[in-house]
């Protein structure tokens, strides 16, 4: 629902500008830019989520005595497979219409002080427009603006996926800490009984062990942002040198009328 409505929100932002013939990314131009920045965030968004993933081994699972038989990525499976179905619709929003919408179209101020036409800026609909707008040109002049923006969104995405109320976090932590009600049951009987015990029940004298065990998590997970602002190289004098592909992202965003 929101990826249609911000297509169709740019779209007519492009149409209802006044009669000046110039072009603003719409469609396919829309879908490209969106795709492309999905594609290169899926390497340092997999490195973060492994990250996590090796420490709730290292720090969690194996300090209980749990016996590792899958690779320990498979315990975030819901977080990658959640950021896979909402990423594309978040970036598109934050990047279209959120901040690069309309045509790149200046007024021209009659004697009295009103508008009396438009005018096209220099380097307009491209290659380097300095008026925000939803042209090509106008997503090279603010680049660097154009980089926090699908930064911001791919971190804010996982962010939410890395929250204790979110359905892909109680599934990561309800997986772990069945496994370690399992592997840790002292008894036979216990861990045939667990198996058909209503969720978050715990075997006799584990209460507070599981509880350590979901408050160590959710340290975890709230390093999320934190992670992939380190994958991105920081915010400091570097400005995200490790997710900025600029030299090919502009390269793409040019590439369209």
């Amino acid at each position: 629902m929101g990826h249609h409505f911000a297509r169709l929100f740019t779209v007519l932002f492009c149409f209802l500008a006044l009669p000046v013939k110039v072009f603003c990314c719409e469609g396919d131009c829309i879908t490209g830019i969106t795709n492309a920045y999905v594609g290169n965030f899926s390497v340092p968004v997999y490195s973060v989520i492994s990250q996590i993933a090796n420490e709730i081994v290292d720090k969690i699972l194996l300090p209980t005595g749990y016996s590792l038989t899958n690779p320990p990525i498979d315990y975030l499976s819901p977080i990658l497979s959640s950021y896979n179905k909402l990423a594309p619709s978040a970036l598109e929003f934050a990047i279209f219409p959120n901040f690069f919408h309309g045509k790149c179209l200046l007024p021209v101020y009659g004697a009295d002080g009103t508008v009396i036409d438009h005018t096209v800026p220099p380097g307009c609909p491209k290659p380097d427009c300095p008026v925000v707008c939803g042209t090509p040109g106008s997503m090279v002049h603010f680049f660097p603006k154009l980089r926090y923006i699908a930064f911001n969104a791919t971190r804010q995405v996982l962010r939410e996926l890395g929250a204790p109320g979110s359905e892909s976090y109680k599934q990561v932590e309800e997986a772990i800490l069945r496994d370690v009600r399992l592997d840790t049951c002292p008894s036979p009987l216990n861990r045939r009984a667990l198996r058909f015990a209503r969720r978050g029940f715990p075997c006799s004298g584990q209460e507070g062990e599981l509880t350590k065990i979901q408050e160590a998590l959710r340290r975890l997970f709230k390093r999320i942002g934190e992670l992939l602002k380190s994958e991105c190289g920081g915010l400091g004098e570097g400005r995200l040198r490790e997710c900025s592909w600029e030299e090919g992202m502009k390269r793409l965003i040019l590439s369209y009328p």
